[in-house]
């Protein structure tokens, strides 16, 4: 890659510079990958709900969990266990208004707007289908919209 360096005295080179770096900057992507760092996500799935957590505090199941699962002791950037599980696990667990939900199964797709859909099937596990832009929230996010809004279906 040839660099090129630029006076910036006059705003015709500053404007010459900064339009520069904005075209390689999207040429490289977020970070040089070629991705964009915020889009619309898609998502398709089912969740199980953890009934273990009935019987004890989350906080408990979390710490049990990642031990379990090799992370011994609490790393000094998280505060709970609940955090560090929320963290670390976001792929496969998702919490929300005090329950643990596993995530069966995820499939991403295209663009199609935003959806915050979630119903019981007939085996008990919880079907989804999410729609967001990942700019504005989170996959946790998304499901805990989901699952509000199939609570106030109920209603």
């Amino acid at each position: 890659m040839h660099i090129q360096y630029i006076d910036i005295k006059s705003e015709k080179n500053h404007y010459i510079l900064m339009r520069k770096m904005v075209e390689i900057l999207i040429s490289l992507g977020e970070f040089g990958r070629g991705e964009k760092m915020s889009q619309v996500e898609v998502h398709v799935g089912k969740l199980c709900k953890v009934d273990k957590v009935k019987t004890e505090p989350i906080e408990n199941w979390c710490k049990e969990y990642c031990q379990q699962n090799g992370l011994e002791h609490l790393e000094g950037f998280y505060d709970t266990w609940e955090e560090c599980f929320r963290e670390t696990q976001y792929k496969k667990y998702i919490i929300v208004n005090n329950n643990i939900y596993h995530i069966v199964e995820d499939r991403e797709f295209t663009d199609c707007g935003d959806i915050f859909e979630a119903h019981e099937n007939e085996l008990g596990q919880i079907d989804y289908c999410l729609s967001y832009y990942n700019g504005g929230c989170g996959f946790s996010e998304a499901i805990e919209h989901a699952l509000e809004n199939m609570k106030t279906d109920r209603v």
